[in-house]
């Protein structure tokens, strides 16, 4: 028997096909418990919607009292709702061992036992429908309910990427909407950090990269961020990713894996006032207190006399990362352009909360 992720994998495959890719699909009989659910969401397969068929346990095990399969050519009917085709066949016709009234209750037993974590996988996309009504009914009340307009972003789960320099304010923004609306705040860098710390696999095979000062591979770095994305946390909550895409290649392959953000947010400012934010950082190595030269110093002569600068707050190291997202800067704008919202990220923190917090609510705004 197939298990969850091998049943996915081929899933996956199957959805990335042109007619699914281009008229959508209907998922029937899985995803049923919460390992196939995780599956689904390691492979980024989330759905727009997802409907809970509702109906009284006597009911159902009614219904399925009239399933008989033909010996003879193993096809299978309903006495009532799909009856065989003559008299001969029905002869043919015995009861299955699965749909035995105490199989039956069992099934739906374990079934809602499950559902439990479904429904709370599915919250921001789920709707019961009541089956114990003509099927007419049930078609109508599940047609009504996916050709309803997509909701605006501020009721589901915002997907949020953060674009700008270093000293644009990245960390501070993803910090105060994680306080105020639970998103998951995910640092790039940091998770690097962590995973190497923790001695993980993808950490092993980082290690060498960042010790030498070396880009890690785009290949290792995403499933790094896949990882992370798809955990229940950010799955059900929604997320803010900084640090991760630095390219297009980046963006693409996080496309790819079906994480792609539903809001971008450029934070805009001039690489001197980017610059200058970053350089002027100190620490004092005796108390642990941080300080801006310029915007928050220390009045205290001793404090400021014995200071460090951190090596990357330093002129080369900054103007070296200033200038990297600045030459792809553009393209990387360019492949979200239908989703991007500029803010102004020169301006105080608040003012740039407002900003980005009007932007992930509100619809995005109709280009003419």
């Amino acid at each position: 028997e197939a298990t969850p992720t091998q049943i996915t994998e081929a899933l996956k495959v199957r959805l990335k096909q042109p007619d699914c890719a281009t008229n959508g699909y209907i998922l029937v009989g899985f995803p049923i418990n919460e390992a196939q659910a995780k599956a689904m969401r390691w492979e980024g397969i989330f759905p727009d919607y997802a409907v809970f068929l509702q109906a009284p346990t006597g009911t159902l095990i009614d219904r399925a009292a009239g399933i008989r399969m033909d010996t003879e050519t193993k096809k299978v009917y309903h006495l009532i709702t799909n009856p065989p085709p003559d008299i001969k066949t029905e002869q043919r016709l015995v009861p299955m061992p699965c749909f035995a009234p105490e199989k039956v209750k069992e099934t739906i037993e374990q079934y809602n036992r499950d559902a439990v974590l479904l429904r709370e996988i599915y919250a921001p996309v789920a709707r019961d429908v009541n089956c114990d009504q003509p099927v007419s009914e049930v078609y109508s009340a599940i047609l009504n309910y996916i050709t309803q307009p997509p909701r605006d972003l501020g009721l589901r789960t915002p997907r949020v990427i953060l674009l700008g320099f270093i000293g644009s304010g990245r960390k501070t923004q993803a910090k105060m909407l994680s306080q105020k609306y639970g998103l998951i705040p995910i640092d790039c860098g940091l998770l690097i950090r962590t995973e190497i710390a923790n001695g993980s696999l993808l950490g092993k095979a980082m290690r060498s990269y960042v010790n030498k000062d070396i880009a890690v591979p785009d290949v290792i770095l995403i499933e790094v961020i896949r990882n992370r994305l798809t955990q229940p946390d950010c799955t059900a909550r929604g997320w803010i990713l900084h640090g991760f895409p630095r390219t297009k290649q980046q963006a693409e392959m996080l496309d790819a894996e079906g994480l792609g953000p539903n809001r971008v947010i450029a934070m805009d400012i001039s690489q001197m006032c980017a610059a200058e934010r970053i350089i002027g950082r100190r620490i004092d190595p005796v108390s642990g207190v941080r300080f801006h030269l310029a915007y928050r110093p220390n009045e205290d002569a001793n404090v400021s006399e014995r200071s460090l600068q951190h090596p990357n707050d330093e002129d080369c190291v900054v103007g070296s990362k200033l200038a990297w997202y600045a030459a792809h800067r553009d393209e990387l704008l360019a492949h979200y352009q239908s989703m991007l919202i500029h803010v102004h990220a020169h301006l105080d923190a608040h003012t740039v909360f407002e900003e980005i917090e009007a932007g992930i609510v509100n619809p995005l705004p109709t280009c003419v």
